[in-house]
């Protein structure tokens, strides 16, 4: 039986090809039969990679045929998943975000860690993650006035007193932004950041795999 990791890798450079060739991706049984897997181990990967099941990554892959990866605006998240060690945390109404991103980051040889330690000295090999909604999370202020690492902020609502902060890169995410401040509005906002989240993780894993 081939490995499992050996399987991964085999998917994700046959998709990595589909997407260079710019051909849509067939059904689960044509591409059991073209690369001698299971249908089971196709369904796996498409969950591993964070979708509800291979028909939902189908159907997004081949949406997106059209904008094509290349042009895919990660807004330079990538280079931010090559820190050695990862520290993410975020509002309270954002948890979910926070722990999606953890697990879904695994697969990096990077140490990822849940919390900050807003005593923790120095460390430029360190990126510690904040997640925020509006910007207007306590826990920022707090996060400022002590660490000194480099910080990424993740937000659908530019924070201007950070933008003078040397040590501070903020991604906004406008287009998530909610129009109300309510659940149903903060909900879809969350939605759509993880699903931002998971196309850029996405493009990053194949390269990586990829490359190996």
């Amino acid at each position: 039986m081939a490995n499992k990791n050996y399987n991964d890798i085999k998917l994700s450079k046959y998709f990595l090809k589909k997407s260079r060739n710019n051909e849509q991706i067939p059904f689960m049984t044509i591409i059991s039969k073209e690369l001698g897997i299971s249908n089971a181990t196709v369904s796996r990967y498409a969950k591993k990679k964070g979708y509800y099941n291979f028909g939902e990554m189908r159907a997004k892959f081949n949406r997106t045929l059209d904008i094509g990866y290349e042009s895919f605006d990660d807004k330079n998240l990538e280079k931010f998943l090559r820190y050695k060690r990862i520290v993410i945390d975020s509002s309270i109404s954002t948890h979910v975000i926070r722990d999606f991103l953890i697990g879904r980051l695994s697969f990096l040889p990077s140490y990822i860690e849940k919390g900050i330690n807003v005593e923790e000295k120095y460390n430029n090999e360190t990126l510690t993650v904040f997640i925020t909604i509006t910007g207007e999370s306590n826990k920022i202020k707090t996060l400022l006035e002590n660490l000194k690492n480099p910080i990424l902020i993740i937000t659908t609502n530019k924070i201007k007193y950070l933008c003078d902060k040397e040590n501070i890169t903020q991604i906004e995410l406008n287009n998530f932004k909610p129009v109300l401040i309510n659940n149903y509005d903060i909900n879809n906002s969350i939605i759509n950041i993880m699903k931002w989240l998971n196309d850029v993780i996405n493009i990053y894993q194949l390269k990586m795999e990829n490359e190996k």
